[in-house]
């Protein structure tokens, strides 16, 4: 019951977060950024996607008579355009969560401060000279990481219809969690400490990739994901921090 209470403190803490001014003006430079980068790529894969199709189911194209006789029936065609949408659709999101994580990390170091400054938090880790640097080529290889277990895993995506969301829900739960509490852990500590983090840490990092990778799942809200990740992980290591230092405070 108790972590259970703890994770819905988690979230709705966040949250009180997004009507600071300066959040929301991050936001918008982080939305604005994605949307460009997510339609450009989205322009150029639905073009060549649709091509693709055109040519596949175009009768000019093929000479054996049973081919042809099938492309007659409307719903080889209809089954085609179902598996074209089912295809971007996962593909989008596969490459929708490092692009996004990516794109909103350029900014986790201000999200972060940002919250520390209008919580007056006291956080006494000292952040790393190059954190800037160190964070975002830990969220590059941590995508990196993610997208090739995406795509060893694609075929059940697509051999298991009802069982492919429950899938990529816990596949991805478990590295989103980790990229984005990982960039901000990397700005002040070394990857022996962050390992630990993650061990005392678990559920709760779980809990929160959980909830972001199903945000991702959504049209529309997935662009905001991003952002509302770091905001959630940097809430959480905020408040985390100043727990231990209490515990330390009143053990002396």
């Amino acid at each position: 019951m108790q972590s259970k209470i703890n994770f819905l403190n988690i979230f709705s803490s966040a949250f009180d977060e997004l009507s600071n001014k300066k959040l929301k003006y991050i936001f918008a430079k982080i939305f604005f950024l994605t949307s460009l980068v997510l339609g450009i790529i989205i322009y150029f894969i639905f073009t060549f996607v649709y091509q693709g199709l055109q040519e596949l189911l175009s009768p000019e194209n093929y000479e054996n008579t049973f081919i042809l006789w099938m492309l007659k029936f409307n719903i080889i065609i209809y089954f085609f355009i179902i598996f074209q949408f089912f295809f971007l659709w996962f593909f989008l999101v596969i490459i929708m969560i490092p692009i996004s994580a990516l794109i909103s990390g350029l900014f986790a170091e201000k999200i972060l401060d940002t919250i520390s400054e209008n919580n007056n938090y006291k956080n006494k880790e000292k952040r790393k000279k190059n954190a800037f640097l160190i964070s975002f080529l830990y969220s590059t290889k941590s995508s990196i990481k993610a997208i090739f277990v995406n795509i060893l895993i694609i075929p059940f995506y697509f051999l298991l219809p009802f069982a492919n969301i429950i899938i990529f829900v816990l596949v991805n739960s478990y590295f989103v969690g980790r990229e984005f509490m990982g960039n901000i852990l990397s700005q002040y500590f070394y990857e022996k400490r962050i390992n630990e983090f993650y061990m005392l840490n678990s559920r709760e990092v779980n809990l929160i990739g959980c909830f972001i990778t199903i945000l991702f799942l959504i049209p529309v809200v997935n662009i905001a994901a991003g952002f509302l990740g770091y905001v959630i992980s940097s809430k959480f290591f905020l408040q985390n921090r100043v727990k231990k230092l209490n515990k330390i405070k009143n053990f002396n």
